[in-house]
């Protein structure tokens, strides 16, 4: 619970329980979700298959968030912000977002993650994550040894593999934050990105679901006994 998609949600839940009329704050997680989180579902293969819980749950932690990121910037009034009774410099502040609000800013906090993310789990709790044979990001990332970013973080010796993942992941991250500058000035490209991914994730349920049901059929034709056997 300690990967980058835990963390955007804590933000989430900061700014709607604790901050809801922060502004600043607004930009930042809207950054996060609109940005690396939801660039996750298509790049982390998100699917949404109804009977698998820990897919389906994958997919909550990445969409979900986007989704009320998407309601509280585009409808305020409707869900936990209402802004109409705000001062008029309140409310301009609101909807104003520069690229530095919206790109650099949010890496204040995403760089705090980081540097705690890698000192608990490549430094602090290196063995222990080993030994337990904990699921992280970093692993899944270099399962596939002929995935690209596979390759390039296996070049390094196994002692710099961890931090070059990490700079791989921050430079990822801050391309896609940089998408959310657009997402922001933009409802119908908003609203289009997330349909998209909402698309994609479905689309890679239907392949999941195509190859299981296909699967289970040439097993059950294999297994089933030849008409002229008896």
């Amino acid at each position: 619970m300690l990967e980058y998609c835990y963390f955007s949600n804590l933000l989430l839940l900061l700014e709607v329980w604790v901050a809801p009329r922060s502004s600043t704050l607004h930009k930042i997680v809207f950054a996060h979700l609109s940005g690396p989180l939801s660039w996750s579902i298509p790049a982390m293969r998100n699917s949404l298959v109804l009977h698998d819980l820990d897919k389906l749950t994958s997919l909550f932690m990445h969409m979900s968030p986007a989704l009320v990121g998407w309601a509280v910037h585009w409808y305020p009034n409707q869900v936990r912000v209402p802004i109409d009774s705000w001062p008029a410099a309140q409310q301009e502040e609101w909807y104003t977002g520069t690229f530095f609000q919206l790109v650099i800013l949010p890496m204040g906090p995403y760089l705090l993650w980081s540097v705690t993310y890698y000192l608990k789990i490549f430094v602090i709790s290196r063995e222990k994550v080993q030994q337990e044979n904990y699921a992280t990001l970093f692993k899944y990332m270099t399962k596939n040894k002929k995935a690209l970013a596979a390759r390039i973080v296996l070049r390094a010796s196994p002692a710099y593999q961890p931090l070059l993942y990490m700079l791989m992941h921050l430079v990822l991250c801050q391309a896609a934050t940089a998408t959310a500058f657009i997402w922001w000035h933009s409802y119908w490209a908003h609203t289009a990105f997330l349909v998209a991914c909402i698309g994609v994730s479905a689309w890679n349920g239907a392949n999941y679901y195509f190859h299981v049901f296909a699967k289970r059929y040439l097993a059950s034709v294999g297994a089933a006994p030849h008409p002229h056997q008896a």
